[in-house]
This record gives structure tokens, C-alpha cells and sequence, in this order.
């Protein structure tokens, strides 16, 4: 019959161990430091006086996979200071934890973007999920709204889910288990002390696990789930609608690139110049590459230090725990032998022969010349024998 080896009981009792240590040690992590209450708004008289200027003059309002990204590409080369999904992943992701939670109720989004220079421009999915907000906040800023044919744009929302690691973590299992490696020894604020990182991120190993939920939640704010389906197209459509209703037209460009919409209407609308060709758009993501190829790599690009020394970290204790199982279990069968054979523990000297009943026999009992005693009652004997030892 086939016998696995003796350490495979240490290496799963380890490996076990292990999974509960930092399970229990990442729980007491806080990947925020800030608190919901720091982003509101304190006074709602704010909104009507001091948000009537601002660094942020164009708000592209169009949803996920209409073409935003391209859109960031041609507002930067007319001059605009962009803000696309990274930027909102590394310089506001506190905010945007809190907010899509449902934490912040009336955001200050003047403190939140105050680091913008002037020209600012926000596009993707913070923009449709807080268009109001930011009307409230920006009045004066343009609006173009990016629009796409609707069965075209499902079928492209429908590739980008599927593909995006982001909305499906446990295809990597390895990767969230080192990122609670990181949070259960803290090992970011330790890289930091010795100015091996650079300042907190979304993007970071440790904050991965609200990295994916931002992810889905943003979703679910907008369309009422992370997993596309028919209230996407009908909730996109009825958001356009409530943008051309709400915007004045003088102020809101409906721009579809899939219609032919080039770089020259754009710079019309915000009534700048360009050297570019008018007549051209940039086309980032066509059908054959998808946005969400990048993500991965960028993320573990991002986070190689962290996670090298996750791993290093998760070897290091599971050594340290196979060990610990190892010598315990040689202890216990080192006594459990001695035990079976006589020895005394911890000595290579067998027990005396008095205290194994079965060894006494009428032969040592005449050749120590007590022949008639083996006749006297059974319990004479063993009484004899007490007090002797004794």
C-alpha cells in the first residue's frame, strides 16, 4: 500500500496554520485613512457660492467603452489636463471607496480635486456616477457626452467584464493571498520607511481587495450590477437622456467617434486651436484589444517590490511552521517508541525488570533463593514486593 511521506502532515498542518495567521493578522488592517465624514460637504450653502469657478472645465460624461479613453488622448493634445480611471486609482481612491460604498453623501468635490491644475478635464465612470455632483461643483465646465450605437457598445461592455481580471479576483488566488500577506505584516508601511514605495495607492498589493470592489461597485452605482445584462442598456439610455435634459445645449456636445466625430469638432466646441489633423481621432481600443489586457500587468508592474517580498515573507513563516510541526512530531514519536519498548524517557537504559510484571518468573525467584515464596497467595507477594522496592 502506497504511504505518503512523513512531512506531508507538518506541511498541511502549516500550511493551514499559516492561512489562519494571516487571516486573523490582515483583519485588523485599515486600508483607508481617511473617514467618509472628511470628503462631505459641511455646508450645503457651498454649492450655490463658493462652487461657481474651478480648476475643471470639461466633463466628459460618457460611459465605459465609449470611446473615453481615446477622448483623453485628444483632449491632451488640445491642452487639457486629464483624469481618466488610474488617475482616480492612485491620487483619489480613498474618496472613491467612500463614495461608491454609499458613505459620502453630498462630496466636497472641490477638496477632492483641488491638486488638478487649471484646464482639468475628468472623464470615465467617476463622471456618470456623480454628474449631478459635479454640475453642482462645476457649473461653468463643458460637457461632452461620448455615445456609442447600443447593441455595439453591449457586446464591447460584455468583452471588457469578461476579460477584466478586476471583476473576477479568484482567478487569482495567489495574488490576493500575498496581497493579505502584506496587510497581515504591514509590509507597505514598512517598504515606506525605508523610502522603497512611494505614497499610499489604489493600486496597491494591500489595498487589492477594495480594488475589486471598487471595480464592481462601480457598476452597480451606475447599472445596478457589476455582471452586464439588460439594465445596463437601459439605464445608459436613460442616464444620456437625463444629461441632454439637464445640460444647457450650448454648454453639452453629444460626440459619437463610431459616427465619424473627429478631433475638429471637439476643438470648435471648447473653442481651442489644434495642430492636429481635424479630421482624425486617436482609436486607443478597437474590437481585437481591449483596455483590460493592461490592467493586470500594470498592477503587478506596480506592485513587484510588494509582492516579492510577500512571497519571501509567506516562505520564510511556512519554513518556520513546517519546522515547528516537524520537531513536535519527532518528540511524540520518540516517546511513543520508548514508551513501547520499556526505555525510560529521554535514557537509552531499559526499565527495571521489577516494574514489568510479565518479567518476574520462577527463576529469578529461586536464584535469589526465594523458591518458597512463589507458593505464599498472590497477594502476600505483591504486598512483599511493595515494601521492598519501597
Amino acid at each position: 500500500m502506497t504511504t505518503l511521506p512523513a512531512c506531508c502532515s507538518p506541511c498541511t498542518a502549516s500550511v493551514v496554520a499559516l492561512v489562519l495567521i494571516v487571516a486573523l493578522a490582515s483583519s485588523t488592517f485599515v486600508p483607508l485613512q481617511t473617514e467618509p465624514a472628511d470628503w462631505e460637504l459641511k455646508d450645503d450653502d457651498l454649492a450655490c457660492k463658493d462652487h461657481r469657478t474651478g480648476n475643471v472645465d470639461v466633463l466628459v460624461a460618457g460611459v465605459s467603452r465609449t470611446s473615453t479613453s481615446s477622448m483623453q488622448q485628444a483632449l491632451q493634445g488640445l491642452g487639457y489636463n486629464t483624469t481618466h480611471w488610474l488617475g482616480y486609482m492612485t491620487r483619489y481612491f480613498e474618496f472613491i471607496s467612500h463614495f461608491y460604498v454609499g458613505r459620502v453623501k453630498v462630496p466636497n468635490l472641490h477638496k477632492v480635486f483641488e491638486d488638478i491644475p487649471e484646464k482639468g478635464a475628468l472623464l470615465d465612470t467617476v463622471v456618470p456616477a456623480m454628474f449631478d455632483d459635479l454640475r453642482r461643483a462645476y457649473p461653468k465646465a463643458k460637457v461632452i457626452l461620448t455615445t456609442r450605437e447600443g447593441e455595439s457598445w453591449f457586446t464591447s461592455y460584455e468583452n471588457y467584464v469578461a476579460q477584466c481580471w478586476l471583476y473576477h479576483w479568484t482567478r487569482y488566488p495567489l495574488l490576493f493571498f500575498l496581497s493579505h500577506v502584506s496587510r497581515a505584516f504591514r509590509l507597505g508601511p514598512l517598504l515606506r520607511s525605508f523610502h522603497l514605495l512611494g505614497r499610499p495607492s489604489g493600486l496597491d498589493l494591500d489595498r487589492l481587495p477594495e480594488l475589486s470592489e471598487v471595480f464592481r461597485l462601480s457598476d452597480m452605482v451606475m447599472y445596478g450590477s457589476w455582471q452586464p445584462n439588460f439594465w445596463h442598456v437601459r439605464n445608459r439610455k436613460l442616464y444620456e437622456q437625463h444629461v441632454i435634459s439637464t445640460v444647457p445645449p450650448e454648454q453639452l456636445l453629444i460626440f459619437d467617434a463610431s459616427a465619424g466625430d473627429s478631433i475638429g469638432k471637439i476643438a470648435r466646441f471648447l473653442n481651442v486651436s489644434t495642430e492636429m489633423n481635424p479630421d482624425s481621432y486617436p482609436r486607443l481600443f478597437d474590437r481585437s484589444k481591449l483596455a483590460s489586457h493592461g490592467t493586470h500587468a500594470q498592477i503587478v508592474r506596480h506592485n513587484l517590490l510588494m509582492i516579492v517580498a510577500s512571497a519571501a515573507t509567506s516562505v520564510l513563516l511556512l519554513t518556520i511552521l513546517v519546522a515547528i510541526f516537524l520537531v513536535g512530531q519527532s518528540t511524540r514519536t520518540r516517546r511513543s517508541s520508548e514508551r513501547s519498548t520499556g526505555m525510560c524517557p529521554g535514557s537509552t537504559e531499559k526499565l527495571p525488570n521489577i516494574f514489568v510484571r510479565k518479567d518476574i518468573n520462577d527463576t529469578e525467584f529461586e536464584a535469589d533463593g526465594l523458591k518458597g515464596l512463589r507458593r505464599s497467595s498472590p497477594s502476600t507477594a505483591s504486598t512483599w514486593s511493595g515494601s521492598d522496592i519501597s
